[in-house]
């Protein structure tokens, strides 16, 4: 190989460790020969360190040959020519020189063992590797970095062989041209409805920048775009995370005039006029080291990223802040060793059922280099120990940045495969049904003036019913009155919608598996005297006048919309259908009714502003001769006053 092509292929970086290692006294003291070596053959041995100095690698090479040849006991002279060989890719010769070299000489140094269980590993020879491993660990002379990486080493070879005979399902398919080229795609994302796919693309291998490109039924349907500035800018743009109605991005940034290290965390909000300038996250999110690779959770509160500060377990760890009250982020913590380890944690993805981190680890037992990782949310709140996806998802390679659907079916993930548009592609693949998150679902809507069916610009919050957790809240923008989330199923959640001269509006579903996705148009009504509103989200026991717990955030709601319309007066009603007694019903109604009443009296609200009333079975406002006109007749609701 020429010399030209031989410093390419070694690299700068490589040649010089390979010098310094030469020069440094712990190489000698391993190296001690067994008997005395011929000053001629010392000789030959510098002129060919002399060469590697100045870079006549060819020479060098030369050199070191023919002293092996003529002096073969010099064990020195044979693991430098061995290191040389395998540096230029002359890896047969390498590692005959190395298994020759300690067959002979076992004592002389623990470093062809290194080389043998690198190289086995490299081509997939995972048992020997493993033994090779574990030979090195025998020796008692060793740096405890070398002790502590063949012992890695060790576990990697032996996790490879097994995952080699039990693979799982993979048949990876190249998301095409409209989204890969021949510059590197990764860091895929979708939003929550899986319409607009945003990724990270570099571009001539030197410029990072942010692109899009829009989905319909799974597919692209036009080229990918850079995103717009601010987002985009000279420098590096990538890494990002977003809220599920894509309003709010959150991206990594390197080199900005306002930094506070080579990279940090940027937000900016999509509004009726485009992206906002960006704004850096600050303290304590960003620090003088390197933060990258956000990921937020479903209901935006939890945000997760990639740091090199201090106080984590070693290289890049993944860390974790949660929003304050205040609408600040609070001191961000690194996440327990069954994520981070001493190696390199990033790309962390929290999938929207809120359980289940996606990332890629160096620390964890895997195939080699970079694995793709799996930890699920204990009941604890601390994340188990994590999983590895398996083979072929993950190789001796890098594997780095996976996206999974809401439904858990599918992921994205950004490989070098042959076939591909060029370097690093995006590929969609079919997730195997141990590494799958639990269920998720889109919630979708729209909020319209009931009576022009205008869009308005309305607040929408969605609580879950079990314990009051706001998990979704959003001010929709005028031009379409929409909203957009994910949200995990099995669970219960409330409506509700707010906008200054118009009725409460609430409501109330359920996620579970039978209901894949849930799309609202929700009419609001312009405040006017005599018109009934139905509190969805205001509870009652069978035949119980006591306010189910699941109540409280209807009610707040309803105590901020009297705070909001001060002039506003209300009669709180009851209603039941027409099974049982009539004067029972009548009773049970007018409790239920002053249930409410007291709830919001207890809420700060004026009881001159309130009156309340039980109508019994006398207002239906369906039939009562099915199930489900009767349950809309038992309801609790308000009508405002006159003034």
């Amino acid at each position: 190989m020429p010399a030209s092509k031989l410093l390419k292929a070694w690299g700068l970086s490589r040649i010089i460790y390979l010098i310094l290692f030469l020069c440094f006294p712990y190489f000698n003291f391993l190296l001690a020969q067994p008997g005395p070596v011929p000053e001629k053959a010392k000789k030959m041995y510098q002129k060919g360190l002399i060469l590697l100095q100045e870079r006549d690698f060819e020479g060098a090479i030369s050199v070191l040959e023919s002293t092996v040849s003529k002096y073969p006991q010099y064990g020195r002279a044979q693991l430098t020519l061995a290191e040389l060989y395998l540096q230029a890719g002359r890896s047969e010769q390498a590692m005959a020189a190395f298994q020759e070299l300690h067959k002979r000489e076992p004592d002389l140094s623990f470093r062809p063992l290194w080389h043998l269980a690198r190289i086995a590993h490299s081509r997939e020879a995972f048992e020997s590797s493993a033994a090779y491993w574990i030979e090195l660990l025998d020796y008692l002379n060793i740096p405890e970095e070398t002790r502590r990486e063949a012992q890695k080493g060790k576990d990697d070879a032996l996790f490879a062989s097994e995952a080699i005979r039990n693979p799982v399902p993979y048949s990876p398919i190249n998301l095409g041209g409209w989204v890969n080229s021949s510059d590197d795609e990764y860091i895929p994302l979708f939003n929550a409805d899986h319409s607009q796919l945003i990724f990270t693309r570099l571009i001539d291998n030197k410029q990072e920048d942010l692109l899009s490109v829009r989905f319909s039924n799974g597919e692209p349907v036009e080229n990918a775009v850079a995103l717009p500035p601010p987002l985009n800018s000279p420098s590096n743009e990538g890494g990002h995370t977003m809220s599920q109605d894509g309003r709010l991005i959150i991206f990594t940034a390197c080199n900005r005039a306002d930094g506070k290290g080579s990279c940090d965390l940027y937000s900016s909000m999509l509004t009726s006029s485009g992206w906002s300038t960006p704004v850096n996250l600050g303290t304590p999110i960003n620090s003088p080291s390197w933060e990258s690779q956000p990921s937020l959770s479903f209901d935006g509160r939890t945000l997760y990223f990639t740091s090199k500060r201090p106080g984590g377990s070693g290289g890049t760890d993944i860390w974790m802040s949660r929003l304050q009250p205040s609408g600040t982020w609070g001191v961000p913590v690194p996440l327990d060793m069954g994520v981070n380890t001493p190696g390199d944690e990033k790309f962390p993805f929290m999938h929207p059922d809120d359980h289940t981190l996606y990332f890629t680890s160096t620390g964890h037992p895997g195939m080699g280099k970079s694995d793709l990782f799996v930890a699920r949310r204990g009941a604890k709140g601390y994340f188990e120990k994590a999983i590895n996806l398996g083979y072929p998802i993950n190789t001796i390679g890098e594997e780095s940045g996976l996206f999974v659907s809401r439904d858990g079916q599918f992921a994205l993930i950004s490989s070098q495969r042959p076939g591909g548009y060029g370097r690093g592609d995006l590929y969609r693949l079919e997730l195997p049904h141990p590494s799958r998150p639990l269920l998720a679902s889109f919630v979708a809507g729209s909020v319209v003036d009931s009576t022009s069916g205008r869009p308005l610009e309305a607040q929408v919050e969605i609580v879950r019913l079990a314990d009051g957790v706001s998990v979704y809240k959003t001010q929709t923008l005028p031009v379409d009155g929409g909203f957009l989330t994910s949200l995990p199923r099995q669970e219960r959640y409330a409506f509700q919608v707010q906008k200054n001269g118009y009725l409460l509006y609430s409501q109330h579903f359920d996620l579970n598996v039978d209901t894949a996705n849930a799309r609202f148009m929700i009419p609001l009504s312009p405040v006017q005297a005599g018109r009934e509103v139905v509190l969805q989200n205001v509870f009652f026991a069978h035949n119980e006048s006591i306010l189910d717990t699941m109540s409280r955030t209807e009610i707040v709601k309803l105590a901020e919309f009297l705070t909001l319309n001060l002039e506003l007066r209300l009669e709180i009603q009851g209603h039941t259908d027409h099974v049982g007694p009539d004067d029972a019903n009548l009773l049970l109604s007018d409790r239920r009714a002053k249930s409410v009443y007291d709830a919001l009296i207890a809420q700060g609200i004026g009881n001159q502003r309130l009156t309340y009333k039980g109508y019994g079975e006398t207002r239906p406002v369906a039939s009562n001769l099915s199930e489900l006109g009767r349950s809309k007749n038992r309801r609790t609701s308000f009508v405002v006053l006159p003034n």
